[in-house]
């Protein structure tokens, strides 16, 4: 006899993008190469049946490919050495947690059963349905679960130590109206979900190159070493990075030039967008979903977010502008169109309160009008910060895409 239960699918928008996990499982995975912990939990009330089989199930949403695991389970039963406990993983590999002992509830992993049983799921991907089996083997008193849970610790693309970041890049180096441009680009760890990896365009300020994205260091200049953090929590959660440079190195981006501002349909930024929208429909960076791209930058990589919004309606699900305003926008020069484009993506707007580069009101004059238009926005202010990454950035940027 079979009870099977499956549960609703979680959501995992929980993150560590830096810090590693706290309980106590060790593994082969060096602490460095960690990235996201995944907590999911079910509390619901289930009877144990006697002389019977339960399986209860926990659905991921979730790409990479584990580093190690902890199950929790909290189980009520008068022989619990009746009892075998049982995880299966969404590829099949079943790993036996208990047999023949006095107590069931706790944490496997840490304390009731041994590490190796649970290392050989190491590599396995998360995405599908985990499995608790529960087998009572003999008559008498039925039981009860109260809750079971997995504590899932992922493998990251990056490695994090105290002073340095770094993730695998690609460099694609298309020749587009003549010009030859350089285009970074890192695909997820693992299989792609159903419909494709979603994308994130990332566009670096004036003065950077776009590999700073993907090589931070604690001593970089204006805190750029969270757009490090960023890259890497974005790429743990299963993003595909795109992140094209402007024309010539170090400079900015053509929106916010008098010469293009409003002729941005000839400009040679346009002509890579247009290519790399080719490109991703073509698969040249892989599997994707071209109905979710996503887009944010910092100062000029602000006004160029804003500018896939101006030029590309419908086509972004989110921007996240960062020390930036509207597109055709260039520090204290600012002002905004009679009206907004069409089908304006959600928005969210971080800033320095003290920045003298891209005055907050130029920001705010942006935002207030996207709110007379309805669109969604979100403002996140530091009082004392000026031109620089807001140390909040790689969470705030995640948690908008992640919400759309």
């Amino acid at each position: 006899m079979v009870h099977t239960r499956t549960g609703a699918t979680f959501a995992l928008a929980a993150l560590l993008l830096c810090a590693p996990a706290a309980w106590g499982t060790s593994t082969s995975v060096p602490h460095e190469s960690w990235g996201r912990r995944l907590t999911p939990h079910s509390a619901t009330l289930t009877p144990i049946p006697a002389a019977a089989t339960t399986r209860l199930g926990i659905t991921l949403r979730a790409t990479g490919r584990l580093a190690f695991l902890d199950v929790r389970v909290d189980v009520q039963h008068p022989r619990p050495d009746h009892l075998q406990l049982s995880l299966i993983s969404p590829s099949g590999t079943r790993v036996v947690l208990a047999r023949d002992v006095r107590t069931l509830s706790g944490t496997f992993g840490v304390g009731l059963t041994s590490l190796e049983a649970l290392e050989q799921l190491e590599g396995e991907e998360p995405w599908g349905t985990w499995e608790l089996e529960i087998q009572d083997r003999a008559s008498g008193a039925p039981g009860v679960l109260r809750s079971w849970g997995l504590d899932l610790q992922l493998q990251s693309r990056g490695t994090h130590t105290a002073n340095a970041i770094r993730t695998p890049y690609e460099t694609y180096r298309p020749r587009v109206g003549g010009l030859r441009r350089r285009v970074f680009y890192s695909v997820p760890d693992g299989t792609p979900p159903p419909g494709g990896w979603p994308v994130a365009f990332l566009f670096h300020g004036a003065g950077a190159t776009s590999q700073t994205f993907f090589r931070g260091y604690t001593w970089y200049p204006y805190n750029a070493w969270h757009q490090a953090r960023l890259v890497k929590g974005l790429l743990d959660a299963g993003y595909l990075i795109l992140a094209p440079e402007a024309k010539h190195y170090g400079t900015i981006w053509e929106t916010s030039l008098p010469r293009w501002a409003n002729d941005y349909e000839h400009s040679a930024d346009h002509a890579l967008m247009q290519h790399l929208f080719a490109e991703l429909r073509q698969g040249r960076f892989g599997f994707v979903d071209t109905t979710r791209y996503y887009a944010g930058g910092i100062s000029s990589g602000g006004y160029m977010s804003s500018r896939m919004a101006v030029s590309y309606p419908g086509r972004f699900r989110a921007l996240a502008i960062h020390g930036g305003a509207f597109a055709t926008n260039l520090g204290p020069l600012a002002s905004l169109p009679p009206r907004l484009p069409a089908q304006h993506p959600p928005t969210v707007f971080l800033h320095g309160e003290r920045d003298w580069i891209v005055p907050p009101p130029t920001m705010r004059a942006y935002r207030d009008a996207l709110l007379r238009e309805g669109v969604q926005v979100r403002t996140v202010i530091d009082p004392d910060k000026g031109h620089v990454w807001l140390d909040q950035a790689p969470e705030e940027f995640l948690a908008w895409f992640e919400g759309h």
